[in-house]
């Protein structure tokens, strides 16, 4: 399916914006490979349920990406807990839930994380 102009200019703005705002960073899924791409850094507050009737507030650091540069092996990657981000030194592990939106487009995803390691 072809984008309309509008639409094509819209993906050209996010992805600039992705690309001034962001830093270099490693995305990488266990087992499969790994590829670099550039996001934004972000910090989210979620609730999670406990699974004893309670909720857990959690702040999780987040990186926003476009959805279609987590590409491994000719296929895009939608991210997933267990799935890993390291920036520099420190590792930063894929949590539940694993994104969300970042814009109403869906062209960016805000990956929800816990540093796990530096």
């Amino acid at each position: 399916m072809s984008q309309s102009p509008a639409q094509s200019a819209l993906l050209a703005m996010q992805v600039a914006q992705n690309s001034y705002n962001g830093g270099l960073v490693t995305f990488t899924v266990p087992n499969v490979g790994s590829v670099n791409v550039t996001a934004t850094f972000g910090k989210s507050r979620l609730e999670i349920d406990n699974g004893a009737g309670g909720r857990i507030e959690v702040l999780s650091e987040d990186f926003i990406v476009v959805l279609t540069d987590l590409e491994i092996n000719n296929a895009v990657i939608v991210p997933s807990e267990g799935n890993q981000v390291v920036v520099g030194s420190k590792t930063y592990e894929v949590m539940t839930p694993p994104f969300s939106p970042a814009d109403n487009s869906n062209v960016r995803v805000r990956i929800h994380t816990k540093q796990v390691g530096g």
